[in-house]
């Protein structure tokens, strides 16, 4: 007899965001969805299995069969800049400001 280990290991990737510590699971085994990482100027919009491209959002019901690498996705704040005059007196309004 042999004895065989089937710990996977699943890494995360945060793309310029805070360390998130990976997670190791037995073959078939799950994962559960780390606290979301942050990025300043950033909005996270979620782990995905592909990088760069981001058109395969991980689905954390999904079970581990392999070695895995999920790559967080940002999307640029947008913010509304409201223009007042020393009176208070709106000036202008821009929104989707990027910060």
């Amino acid at each position: 007899m042999y004895a065989k280990w089937t710990d996977f290991k699943v890494t995360f990737n945060s793309n310029g965001g805070s360390a998130v510590d990976p997670q190791f699971t037995d073959d078939g085994g799950y994962i559960t969805e780390p606290t979301a990482p942050t990025k300043t100027g950033n909005d996270f919009m979620g782990w995905y299995t592909d990088d760069g491209t981001f058109l395969n959002e991980y689905n954390f019901s999904t079970a581990i069969t392999a070695n895995l690498t999920l790559h967080a996705k940002w999307q640029a704040s947008t913010y509304t800049v409201i223009w007042k005059n020393a009176n208070g007196t709106v000036l202008e309004t821009d929104t989707d400001v990027q910060y």
